[in-house]
């Protein structure tokens, strides 16, 4: 038989052998585990396809690659409950990121993929490549469709501190652009996308992937306008002047820095033109700023036409004509040259203008403006010029004296007296008609004879030159003639 000691000292040994065995086995177990997870795995790793299709022990589709039936384009949808974001076109788990859509957000899409797997699909691929959610998964609907539509519209920013430019239409300040991407008050904003969710409209801006929102809590963010391109001239009419704008806005903080003044009377050339509430503003042209036509019910800018091309006048003001620097009756705009134009001289000008009534015309070459007529004073008057090579014969008793412009007047005779006696041929190159009345300019000289005065003919045309003596190109014979004697 067996003691009660020595049963107590074969049951102390059993418990010590199982205080030993039991780690061991634990370990064996696992270490059997670990190297049958090896094995699937290393099977899973040796599987090739060609779509990229990996199967899991359990058959289901990880991620799936591109196809022909993939869809591109530009698709909006609203989140109808919080959805994760994928990383790939996938059901697993193992593809979620942090990021989610919340309920009711906006997303944009480019691509959509049909999904393998029934009750779910298809993938929707943020813009961007941002990632992947599904339209529908375990049949269950996560997104709705919204309608985007694509055309061109002008907008000006109306909030005080400028809208940030958003990575999709989201009104939420984490979905800005890092930096910042900030447009200023009252700048404008072309759009070339617009969608529409929860009573707020998202603008994509042309040329970015960014998005801007045209109101929030009620209040308006962006304001549709109509911008139109085009030509025209307008002259400033704010005795102050005009100060150059960055935007269409009469704000004094949008002032160009320094400040670039367009003074009262001045010209300026539009090229853009767009309608702010009821003001109107105007684009100068080659400048980065904009004026504005009235204010306060006031007008800064009335529009004038100008024609371009090549008239000759004659200045009939009996104290002569003092150029402006703008086409501007205003003393203030006397040109600081004081050019005058002395009575009875030809002018020949390339641009005309009208405004009001009233007709100005620049002197070609210059910057000189002159007034045709101005509170019943006329100051130039129009003549017709020819170009060509005559002789005349002197009719007048008592010859000619030549006279520096093309008048009667005697006190315009070339000093000392250059006299052609009656009876004399002289070889004329240019005529004039001023009103009734025609007068010959002689050839070689810088001065002028009169066909008649007070119905006696003095100068009797005799026929046309020898053409062999006119050796000048017409177009050079008229630049000779208005640097001889014109302006």
């Amino acid at each position: 038989m067996t003691s009660c000691r020595e049963r107590k000292r074969k049951r102390s040994s059993s418990e010590l052998g199982n205080r030993f065995l039991v780690p061991v086995a634990l370990a064996q177990f696992k270490l059997k585990s670990s190297q049958r997870r090896g094995r699937r795995r290393n099977l899973a790793n040796n599987v090739v396809t060609t779509s990229r299709n990996v199967m899991s022990d359990g058959g289901m589709l990880c991620c799936q690659g591109p196809s022909d039936a993939d869809r591109h384009g530009f698709f909006s949808y609203r989140a109808l409950h919080d959805v994760g974001v994928r990383s790939e076109a996938s059901i697993s788990q193992s593809y979620c990121t942090p990021l989610t859509v919340n309920a009711g957000e906006l997303i944009i899409v480019d691509l959509k993929r049909p999904c393998n797997l029934a009750g779910n699909g298809p993938y929707l691929r943020l813009e961007g490549n941002a990632g992947w959610v599904f339209q529908t998964k375990a049949c269950e609907a996560c997104f709705e469709e919204v309608v985007v539509e694509e055309g061109a519209w002008v907008y000006q920013v109306t909030n005080s501190g400028g809208l940030a430019l958003r990575r999709r239409p989201d009104l939420s300040y984490g979905w800005c652009f890092v930096p910042e991407k900030l447009h200023p008050d009252r700048s404008l904003v072309k759009a070339d996308l617009k969608v529409e969710c929860g009573g707020i409209t998202y603008v994509r801006v042309m040329g970015t992937n960014g998005w801007l929102f045209t109101s929030r809590q009620g209040l308006r963010t962006l304001r549709e306008v109509v911008l139109e391109d085009g030509a025209w001239t307008y002259q400033v009419t704010n005795p102050a002047g005009l100060a150059l704008r960055r935007h269409p806005t009469d704000f004094a903080e949008c002032c160009l820095l320094p400040e670039e003044l367009y003074p009262d009377g001045s010209l300026v050339m539009a090229d853009q033109k767009v309608e702010c509430g009821d003001v109107t503003f105007v684009h100068v042209k080659d400048t980065i700023g904009w004026l504005f036509v009235s204010r306060d019910g006031e007008q800064t800018l009335r529009r004038v036409v100008i024609d371009e091309g090549l008239w000759s006048y004659q200045v009939v003001c009996k104290t002569g004509l003092a150029p402006s620097c703008y086409p501007d009756p205003s003393i203030l705009h006397r040109n600081v040259s004081e050019n005058m134009y002395l009575p009875w001289t030809l002018v020949w000008a390339d641009r005309k203008l009208e405004c009001e009534g009233l007709t100005f015309v620049r002197v070609r070459n210059t910057t000189d403006w002159l007034f045709i007529s101005l509170g019943g004073q006329h100051g130039l008057r129009r003549v017709v010029v020819e170009y060509g090579l005559w002789t005349y014969k002197v009719t007048n008793s008592l010859g000619l004296a030549l006279r520096r412009n093309p008048t009667h007047d005697s006190d315009h005779c070339v000093l000392p007296e250059w006299l052609y006696p009656n009876g004399v041929s002289v070889k004329i190159d240019q005529r004039v008609v001023c009103g009734m009345d025609t007068f010959v300019a002689v050839k070689d000289t810088p001065g002028w004879l009169f066909v008649s005065r007070d119905g006696q003919q003095t100068l009797l045309l005799e026929g046309p030159s020898d053409p062999e003596e006119h050796v000048e190109s017409p177009a050079a014979k008229l630049l000779s003639q208005l640097n001889l004697r014109g302006s």
